[in-house]
């Protein structure tokens, strides 16, 4: 429910970014590849290959979410810094893939690279490392954001949703696929490397999402009878509703459930009142 502007800039800085930081690093990579291949893995390519530039390719991916932060103060939340820094990494993470993956599409349909190859490169360049991009730089622009508005004391440092935590794991987890590409050439091993540090790091992300928004439910005050915009019902406005749970900061910004004050007579009110037991069956 973000404005599709701010959305839609933060998406092109991640492109714009993108395209030159491929360009000049996608031919150092190959070379440090071959040189592996050939003469072995050395340290100067396992630092600058495995972890210089995937840091500083995260350190790029920030940059988008981090304009709107100075520029926006309007957006306040943990899950518009989330939004935006997931907007910006897929973004980037586009235009570094189609540059990187270019020489092969050029060559058409008929190829000598096995099926296989092709199957779990399309799964790395396609599914995992999106999700590893997005997953990260959507954390730790939401740590950010968190700072940014009213919390509750004893949540404000969580080990999960504060700053330094986010940016560790995320350096940690960047570097170490990074030094996996460096150093294994088995492709079935990368991927499976891939996915395990992928499906930790979208268990983490669940759980940092959820101490943000137990840190922003600051306001404990009971409210009139709203409509969730979740599950519909009419319940107390709160932080979470009463019924299904949902964080009210996770909802549409536009949405009534944000207006949060409804006449509780009327037929706004009958939209979202749930049906009875006889109505149900009939």
């Amino acid at each position: 429910d973000e404005p599709v502007l701010v959305v839609g800039s933060t998406l092109v800085v991640g492109i714009a970014l993108g395209i030159p930081w491929a360009l000049i690093t996608g031919p150092l990579v190959t070379q440090q590849l071959l040189t592996n291949l050939t003469q072995g893995p050395s340290l100067a390519s396992v630092v600058l290959a495995g972890i210089v530039l995937p840091l500083v390719a995260q350190a790029l991916m920030l940059v988008g979410p981090l304009i709107v932060y100075v520029i926006r103060r309007s957006y306040d939340e943990a899950l518009d810094g989330f939004t935006f820094g997931v907007a910006c990494a897929l973004g980037f993470t586009l235009s570094t893939t189609l540059i990187e993956v270019w020489p092969e599409l050029s060559q058409g349909l008929i190829s000598p690279t096995t099926s296989l190859t092709y199957m779990l490169d399309v799964v790395q360049r396609g599914l995992l490392v999106p999700l590893l991009n997005a997953s990260t730089t959507g954390v730790i622009a939401g740590a950010f954001w968190l700072n940014r508005g009213e919390l509750r004391r004893h949540m404000s440092h969580n080990l999960f949703s504060s700053i330094p935590s986010a940016l560790a794991i995320a350096a940690i987890l960047q570097a170490a696929l990074g030094v996996v590409n460096v150093l294994i050439s088995n492709e079935v091993a990368v991927v499976m490397v891939y996915t395990l540090a992928v499906g930790l790091l979208l268990f983490w992300v669940r759980i940092a999402i959820h101490h943000m928004l137990l840190a922003e439910a600051v306001d404990v005050v009971i409210g009139d009878l709203a409509p969730c915009s979740h599950c519909h019902r009419m319940v107390p406005r709160m932080a979470f509703c009463p019924h299904c749970g949902i964080a009210t900061r996770a909802t549409p910004k536009s949405g009534v459930g944000r207006a949060g004050r409804v006449s509780r007579k009327g037929a706004t009110c009958l939209l979202y009142t749930s049906p009875s037991p006889r109505d149900r069956q009939k």
